[in-house]
């Protein structure tokens, strides 16, 4: 029986490693007006500005809290940026960031899982923000990971690594 509980805790600790720690990772979540394609488009040249702007940001953060701090204490900054992408492709609408908190399902980034819960958020909506949405973690820089790392993008885990993450959730406490 101790062999299996340390085979599973072994297999565990090297195929599945999460974003532990009282320290929870910075998001940004952009909503599309509609889910119509050029709206979708929008969203993504919205997504692009704002990404860059947010990361330039928060590059010197020495922690989530930093990082989340940074982005509130710009956040007309980063509204602006928002707004001229917009209009750069001849939308104007309304355009609102904010930084909130808001619950994300869990998702895996390469190796590393980030679980669900609520996290620290840089929300941007896009006119009535009733379209498809797009989201990442932007603290530490998870947005790009499949292509600095090669791996195909992100790709959400089995239902099987949800319930031995729960598992091992419950065990340690």
């Amino acid at each position: 029986m101790h062999r299996f509980l340390f085979l599973v805790l072994f297999l565990y600790a090297c195929i599945m490693p999460c974003a532990n720690g009282e320290e929870k990772p910075v998001r940004l979540h952009v909503v599309a007006e509609s889910n119509d394609t050029q709206a979708q488009t929008l969203k993504l040249k919205v997504k692009d500005a704002v990404l860059k702007k947010a990361l330039e940001i928060t590059k010197d953060a020495q922690t989530s809290q930093e990082a989340y701090a940074s982005l509130f204490t710009s956040i007309g900054e980063i509204r602006m940026c928002a707004r001229e992408a917009a209009l750069q492709y001849g939308f104007t609408g309304e355009i609102n960031a904010l930084v909130t908190r808001e619950e994300f399902p869990a998702r895996l980034y390469g190796d590393m899982i980030v679980k669900e819960g609520e996290y620290p958020t840089l929300l941007v909506t896009i006119g009535k923000a009733e379209g498809k949405n797009w989201w990442c973690v932007i603290y530490p820089d998870l947005c790009l990971y499949g292509e600095k790392a090669d791996t195909g993008g992100i790709r959400f885990y089995s239902k099987f690594g949800y319930w031995f993450n729960q598992l091992m959730d419950r065990w340690r406490k």
